[in-house]
């Protein structure tokens, strides 16, 4: 499916370029100045066979940290599950990403698309 967003969208993930969870491969973490209303500084990660970035928001940040560690230098080889969802935006419900720690799973078993790695 081609949507208008991906041509003249943002350089950054939102929740519509996601229809299911993906098990993606940490590549680095950049600190970015974002723009906008107001400039802001914010961690992007980045995700092997992604042309986006995820700019974390604290819940994501925290998230991932929790099982990463707090160094984003240890972050790149390791995995999160992105997922579209929803969540409470200024008293509304609106579409987000959000990361989770992948399930245990052998070492064999690393495909993208594999169901039962989430």
């Amino acid at each position: 499916m081609v949507k208008a967003s991906d041509f003249f969208g943002s350089d950054y993930m939102k929740a519509g370029h996601f229809t299911k969870p993906k098990l993606l491969e940490i590549t680095k973490v950049a600190i970015e100045l974002l723009q906008g209303d107001a400039d802001k500084t914010r961690p992007v990660v980045y995700f092997g066979g992604e042309d986006r970035g995820l700019v974390l928001n604290a819940t994501n940040c925290n998230t991932l940290a929790e099982y990463l560690g707090d160094d984003f230098e240890d972050w790149p080889g390791n995995k999160a599950v992105v997922f579209p969802t929803t969540c409470d935006f200024q008293g509304k419900q609106v579409d987000c990403l959000r990361v989770r720690k992948p399930k245990n799973q052998p070492p064999a078993v690393q495909e993208e698309s594999a169901d039962d790695a989430f």
